[in-house]
């Protein structure tokens, strides 16, 4: 098909797909000022397990971490973990955790998780409270700059009475994933 140019509709037809040369379409002619385009995208996933039922400071959780190198210094980072824990209290005392996403050495959010079972046994025994995908979330609004950083989660047994936090028990599968959003 013969390439035909319309002056008076502003058309062009007969352009097969890559028709056009390399090199004759610049960035500077496409659409600016539109943002929320995926940049990139990072995951990772574990089946380790950790202990963390005497664990009373935040500490790296095993296997969930990534080196990550944004791509422009104005993007945006939208950070989801979903370790897998089980969580337990004892008679006395809720299961209770807290999580944090750190971008190197800052919080980029953290939060606490409590969770309330059912008596399992009579008196003395343990309540089980939770066993499963334990969600955070968290977003930086600029990366600020193009530098590699790690971004990690972590985790700490949220009560002192040394019940259960154990990540990845039963080989439960935990991950974590960023991604990068133009702003």
């Amino acid at each position: 098909m013969a390439i035909t140019i319309n002056g008076s509709s502003n058309t062009i037809t007969g352009l097969a797909a890559g028709g056009l040369p390399d090199g004759s379409i610049q960035s500077a002619d496409l659409a600016t000022g539109v943002g929320g385009k995926l940049l990139q995208f990072a995951r990772v996933g574990t089946t380790a397990t950790q202990d963390l039922g005497t664990t009373y400071t935040m500490t790296d959780l095993t296997d969930l971490s990534i080196s990550f190198t944004p791509v422009s210094a104005s993007s945006q980072l939208w950070i989801t973990g979903h370790p897998y824990f089980r969580i337990t209290g004892s008679t006395t005392y809720y299961g209770h955790c807290r999580l944090r996403i750190l971008d190197g050495s800052d919080v980029v959010h953290e939060e606490a998780h409590a969770y309330r079972g059912y008596a399992q046994g009579g008196v003395g025994t343990g309540i089980v409270a939770h066993t499963g995908l334990v969600p955070i979330f968290g977003y930086i609004t600029s990366t600020g700059s193009t530098s590699a950083r790690t971004i990690k989660l972590q985790a700490h047994n949220e009560n002192n009475s040394n019940s259960a936090l154990v990540m990845g028990p039963y080989q439960g599968y935990g991950f974590m994933s960023i991604m990068e959003v133009a702003a």
